[in-house]
């Protein structure tokens, strides 16, 4: 475990307000069914095709979809639970499948990850 004591640490990528509201949207619509619906499926697409994630790391990116999908389940009333958590981990694996089919990713090959999105601790 190393310090950040003496390091700036920049705030964390989060998605946009209008990527944000297309989860919300999508949520609401679903009306708290625990399916996965074309309308979230379309959302994840259009989040993933943002050019603006290519310049953050692809776990920053992970991270702020996942901040931005529980705070959208959250705001269409859908209760914690098994339900809620099997229809976030299936969204979840849908962004990441879609996250990796549309990365072209920064010409010198920073922010790469290996086959699973992990990146290595070398």
């Amino acid at each position: 475990m190393h310090s950040n004591s003496g390091d700036s640490v920049p705030p964390r990528w989060r998605l946009s307000p209008s990527h944000r509201a297309l989860l919300d949207n999508a949520f609401k619509a679903a009306q708290t069914q625990f399916v996965v619906t074309p309308q979230m499926r379309s959302a994840i697409k259009e989040i993933c095709t943002t050019r603006e994630k290519l310049a953050h790391e692809h776990e920053d990116s992970l991270i702020a979809f996942k901040i931005a999908l529980v705070d959208a389940a959250t705001a269409a009333n859908i209760r914690p639970g098994p339900e809620r958590n099997d229809l976030l981990a299936k969204l979840v694996t849908i962004y990441i499948e879609e996250f990796y089919s549309s990365t072209t990713g920064p010409a010198d090959g920073a922010g790469k990850k290996g086959a699973q999105g992990f990146a290595s601790d070398s």
